[in-house]
């Protein structure tokens, strides 16, 4: 698994929307955060309405499973479908075989 090597993030809210679009040099870093962003943002608001209409709580090891699970199946999606980002942003979410 290559690391997206993230370091000196922001903390806070605004800042972080602020920073995101410029996070790393690597278009391909900067779009696999971007995606990883947006999945964690999908979860943790699914996580809200677990807690709330379903009377569930997912531990945090799960929460964080679930988004790695949707990343991946998102770039095997996209590598099915013939495009070319798919195996390239995968590369971010699975384990070398």
């Amino acid at each position: 698994m290559v690391r997206l090597d993230i370091q000196n993030y922001p903390r806070i809210w605004l800042d972080i929307l602020h920073w995101l679009p410029t996070a790393h040099q690597d278009n391909w870093k900067r779009l696999g955060l971007l995606q990883a962003w947006q999945a964690s943002i999908y979860e943790i608001w699914r996580e809200r309405n677990r807690r709330m209409h379903d009377g569930l709580t997912y531990p945090p090891a799960m929460v964080f499973r679930v988004i790695i699970f949707g990343l991946r199946d998102k770039c095997s999606s996209m590598t099915v479908q013939g495009n070319p980002r798919g195996p390239l942003l995968g590369q971010f979410w699975y384990d070398p075989p």
